[in-house]
């Protein structure tokens, strides 16, 4: 859809923030996710887990990496 121009890389980046924030709120309202988390930033991680896991071939280092950002993400 992006390459055909039906919608931007712009608009597609604001919605998933959007969507990540939501979580992000809630979780931190239930208290299972750490106030501070941005939604930028776990957006960052999970596109670096897929550009490393991707290259490597490893799914073994995806699960690994996944599981290290949703650590990172509980409240101290």
């Amino acid at each position: 859809m992006i390459d055909s121009g039906e919608i931007s890389l712009a608009h597609t980046r604001q919605e998933l923030l959007s969507a990540i924030t939501t979580i992000l709120d809630a979780g931190a309202t239930a208290g299972d996710i750490r106030a501070d988390a941005r939604a930028g930033d776990v957006s960052a991680g999970i596109l670096g887990m897929l550009a490393v896991a991707d290259r490597s071939g490893e799914p073994a280092q995806a699960r690994c990496l996944l599981d290290l950002l949703m650590d990172g993400l509980r409240p101290r």
